[in-house]
């Protein structure tokens, strides 16, 4: 896929995560959001960026996620004699959707909760958010879905477009294109 101009070049430095975590939720976000000829990576779209933004904000939902993190990798080691993310992607995702399902917990945490209340919802916020938030670089999930960004929210045109395309839209502008 072509390289966007809004999307960062440089390595992702995390705020919060740590080597461990940074691995896993790395993995994860590349299980959820794959490659293909749509969207980059789940890593190259921002998606582990904008979920360690939004943990170093709070330390309520970072300790959570901290232990489910931990919970998890020890759930995958026990299944299958590897960390998460040394999984296969089919196995990756089966391993994700018995998370998702409560199959599969652990002592400290429900996984279950601990994936659809807070990991899962991270993550579509990152695909919806603005690319100043750090997911959606590239503004590629608003383009996948034809959304404008910041000129669908101005007044006039909420009235104007309603139920309509929205002209912008193949060009999706971030709130960063209009500061200065």
């Amino acid at each position: 896929m072509a390289a966007d101009a809004g999307r960062p070049t440089s390595p992702t430095v995390y705020r919060f995560l740590s080597s461990d975590e940074s691995s896993f939720v790395e993995a994860l976000v590349n299980v959820i959001c794959p490659e293909d000829g749509s969207t980059p990576s789940g890593v190259d779209c921002g998606l582990a960026d904008y979920l360690d933004r939004q943990l170093a904000c709070g330390l309520t939902p970072a300790q959570l996620f901290t232990t489910g993190v931990a919970a998890a990798q020890a759930a995958s080691t026990k299944r299958h004699s590897k960390r998460f993310e040394d999984l296969a992607l089919a196995e990756a995702d089966v391993f994700l959707l018995d998370v998702a399902s409560g199959e599969l917990d652990e002592e400290e945490v429900s996984l279950a909760q601990w994936f659809n209340e807070l990991v899962f919802p991270l993550l579509v916020q990152a695909c919806i958010a603005d690319p100043r938030c750090g997911g959606n670089q590239g503004r590629v999930f608003w383009k996948l879905i034809s959304y404008p960004g910041l000129p669908a929210l101005n007044s006039q045109n909420i009235l104007t477009y309603r139920g309509k395309r929205v002209p912008a839209a193949p060009d999706p502008k971030s709130i960063l294109e209009f500061s200065s």
